[in-house]
């Protein structure tokens, strides 16, 4: 698979001469990753004492070529505390970053935050969420061991068709895993679409 890996910490070691302790999101595709980049974000610390909120790299920005399709993709992870003052500033900040382009998107994460979350309308607002399009019950996906929460998502533009949402059941993480079936559309050289 193809892969990009984007850290949001980049800590010491815990014992000389080995690697660099580092924490984040990635994209694996079986699809050409054709560029990436770790875009900042507005982040509080988990890492600094006394932290403000300030911009910091991990949220993952790749170009993915599906069949010629050329899609950008996004992973990202928002600040889990009760406060959204931090939230609100990312989803700012995801925001302005997504007018940079105007290609179709997809973005994926723990937002850490319900649907009803007023800092998350401006994704609602501007892109479709799979599981309000296309899931079947409540689509909880925190904690893995007694899911009583949405709180991760998968969001695209309108041109992307939003087919099918399903949480996976397991306990290879503390959340459940979100999939969706897609439709990506193909623009030919010659400007007509196929799917």
């Amino acid at each position: 698979m193809h892969y990009f890996y984007a850290p949001i910490y980049n800590l010491p070691p815990n014992e000389d001469g080995q690697p660099n302790r580092q924490f984040g999101v990635a994209v694996l595709s079986k699809f050409p990753i054709i560029q990436a980049e770790n875009r900042e974000i507005t982040r509080l610390s988990t890492q600094e004492p006394n932290s403000s909120p300030k911009p910091a790299p991990g949220f993952a920005e790749v170009l993915l070529n599906v069949r010629g399709s050329k899609t950008l993709f996004y992973v990202t992870h928002l600040d889990y505390r009760s406060d959204p003052s931090v939230r609100k500033m990312q989803v700012r900040d995801m925001m302005d970053i997504f007018k940079e382009n105007e290609r179709e998107k997809i973005l994926v994460g723990d937002m850490n935050a319900t649907p009803q979350a007023q800092e998350l309308k401006p994704l609602f607002n501007s892109f479709q969420d799979a599981w309000s399009t296309n899931g079947e019950q409540n689509g909880f996906t925190y904690s893995a061991l007694d899911p009583v929460k949405r709180i991760d998502y998968i969001f695209a533009t309108p041109g992307i068709q939003m087919r099918t949402a399903d949480v996976i059941e397991t306990l290879a993480s503390d959340h459940l895993p979100v999939v969706a079936d897609v439709t990506l559309t193909r623009v030919s050289n010659r400007g007509d679409r196929d799917e």
